[in-house]
C-alpha cells in the first residue's frame, strides 16, 4: 500500500552526497540552514548527473575533491527534516574517500565539519540526520566504522 502522504506530494527534491570514510570515521557537516549533522552534498544540478552533482556540492561545502568508490542505497524521506515540510526527498548516497592529502575546510555555508564514529556520544550536541543515523549503524556492522 502506498504511503498516504505520497498522494499529497506536489514536487520532490533529489539530493546527492558522499558518505566519506577516513580512519574508520565518517565525515558530516552542519550548514547554516539546518540544525542537524548531515553528509555534504545537495540538490542535483539541472543538466548534471547524480554523480557530477555530488562532486560539485562536495567541493563547494568542504573544499575537497573526492573519489567515489561505489553507489550506496538511496533513501526516501516524506518530509524535509529541518522544516517538516510535506515533500518527497530522495537522498542519493555514494561511498567515497578524500583524494590524497586533501583536508576538509568550511565552505561558505558550512558551519562545522566533524569526523564521527558510532562511539561518539554527543556529536557536539547536534542531532544526526536520518540518513546519517542509518549509515552510521550499517557501516559499523560492515566494519568500515568504529
Amino acid at each position: 500500500m502506498p504511503n498516504p502522504k505520497q498522494t499529497d506530494k506536489i514536487y520532490s527534491i533529489v539530493a546527492s552526497g558522499p558518505v566519506i570514510i577516513k580512519d574508520r570515521k565518517m565525515l558530516v557537516v552542519l550548514d547554516d540552514k539546518d540544525s542537524f549533522l548531515k553528509f555534504p552534498g545537495g540538490k542535483v544540478f539541472e543538466g548534471k548527473t547524480l554523480k557530477e552533482s555530488c562532486l560539485i556540492e562536495t567541493k563547494i561545502e568542504i573544499g575537497c575533491d573526492i573519489k567515489i568508490i561505489k553507489e550506496l542505497e538511496p533513501m526516501m524521506l516524506w518530509e524535509r527534516p529541518h522544516t517538516g515540510e510535506d515533500i518527497a526527498v530522495v537522498l542519493i548516497h555514494w561511498l567515497a574517500k578524500l583524494k590524497e592529502s586533501q583536508v576538509p575546510k568550511k565552505g561558505k555555508h558550512t558551519k562545522e565539519i566533524l569526523w564521527i564514529d558510532s562511539d561518539s556520544k554527543t556529536w557536539k550536541g547536534y542531532e544526526l540526520g536520518p540518513n546519517v543515523k542509518y549509515f552510521l549503524s550499517r557501516l559499523k556492522k560492515e566494519g568500515l566504522l568504529r
